[in-house]
């Protein structure tokens, strides 16, 4: 995921599948695996901001054969 501000804290709900986590992040950019966190088929992703809004510019979800 890529943000447009690489400066400004950015809190947000993470919400794959119903699986909650937080991000909390400073960078333009985060990343991590969600492969415990989806399914063969349909999913869905969920964020929200905590605080301020955050702009996202580029959210990829790369699916690798485990």
């Amino acid at each position: 995921m890529k943000f447009v501000d690489g400066v400004q804290d950015k809190d947000l709900r993470l919400d794959i599948n119903g699986h909650f986590s937080v991000i909390d992040e400073r960078k333009s950019s985060f990343s991590r695996n969600i492969n415990d966190d989806i399914v063969e088929g349909n999913n869905f992703v969920r964020l929200t901001p905590l605080d301020d809004d955050v702009d996202v510019v580029e959210l990829k979800v790369e699916v690798v054969d485990r």
